[in-house]
């Protein structure tokens, strides 16, 4: 027999994240017809809900057509993933339309539903195991998947105006602890600019800030965005950047936000940065410090060639092996 076990629990307002609340959870020990519309063979049981098919919620979302909803897989035994299991966000009742999160056969893609036309939207590097916590947020036409510790963001230029969520599986394992969620609209606190610290070379530099906080009330923070002269550089998670791009005397602005897992932006925080010249040395000079620093007991009768095809400076930190030039020493 195909087993489903859908773990959710209707109470209101429960707290999913600090500050944030969840509208609807559900542990389906039975199956309540005013709250989901079913679709396959499903029957409910002390152990949640069993058989191969669908629930399609008809709670309505605080927000909308915009919300959150997760779920957790729980393998058999604790061992590998064995079947599919799915999220669906802004489905009609019978299915036919939807977005989907799902996990099949050794992949994960997200895909878009039409009428039962199925399109693929993106996939996401495989993860499944017992505990994994899919999740998908729809947030217009944004829509930010997870399976476990991957995540990835899809931008649909047309998308399925409304629909409701909901969750599927096709498989003798479970999922568990479905919760939907409203989306937080309140951008997080922007990031304060006397508090960056900044460590400067002329090839590099080294920004660190404070671990920054969503708002009392918001899902939580997903990271920062970095850019520099305007010009995107990245979105760590940890509240640093290491610049490499950067060149000897030049001066560069960093702007950094904070976002949060629902897609808002704080205000932006205006880093200025003058980046110091490097040695301005000619290269017999150099070759005469590196003689004098050199103790002849190391290396008796031997120099640093120089003029020797390839031999040059070294290059940066991180350069990759081929664009690097090195010095050998002669007799």
């Amino acid at each position: 027999m195909t087993i489903l076990r859908l773990s959710v629990a209707l109470l209101a307002g429960t707290c999913l994240w600090a500050g944030y609340q969840v509208n609807f959870t559900d542990n389906l020990t039975s199956i309540d017809s005013s709250k989901w519309t079913q679709i396959g063979s499903l029957t409910s049981g002390s152990n949640g809900t069993t058989g191969n098919g669908s629930l399609i919620s008809t709670v309505l979302s605080p927000t909308g057509a915009d919300y959150d909803i997760q779920m957790t897989v729980h393998t058999a035994n604790q061992g590998a993933c064995s079947g599919s299991y799915s999220l669906y966000a802004r489905s009609t009742p019978d299915n036919s339309t939807s977005y989907a999160l799902t996990i099949n056969a050794g992949t994960i893609g997200l895909f878009k539903k039409v009428a039962n036309s199925w399109t693929v939207l993106t996939w996401m590097p495989y993860y499944c195991a017992d505990g994994t916590v899919m999740r998908l947020v729809v947030r217009g036409g944004d829509l930010t998947t997870w399976s476990g510790p991957n995540r990835a963001t899809y931008y649909d230029p047309n998308p399925i105006a409304a629909g409701q969520p909901g969750v599927g599986i096709s498989s003798s394992d479970t999922i568990g602890n479905v919760q939907l969620g409203p989306i937080d609209y309140i951008a997080p606190p922007a990031i304060n600019p006397a508090a960056v610290s900044v460590s400067v070379a002329p090839n590099r530099v080294d920004l660190r800030w404070p671990q920054g906080a969503d708002d009392p009330n918001g899902i939580g923070l997903q990271g920062y965005l970095v850019y520099q002269n305007g010009v995107y550089l990245g979105s760590p998670t940890t509240p640093g950047w290491l610049d490499q791009t950067v060149s000897p005397g030049e001066a560069v602005s960093y702007t950094l936000y904070a976002c949060d897992q629902h897609g808002n932006i704080s205000a932006p925080a205006v880093v200025n940065v003058s980046v110091p010249p490097g040695l301005n040395i000619s290269r017999p000079e150099a070759e005469s410090h590196l003689r004098a620093m050199t103790p002849k007991s190391v290396y008796p009768g031997r120099r640093w060639t120089s003029g020797r095809s390839g031999c040059g400076p070294p290059a940066p930190i991180g350069a990759p092996p081929a664009n690097r030039s090195t010095c050998s020493p002669g007799t």
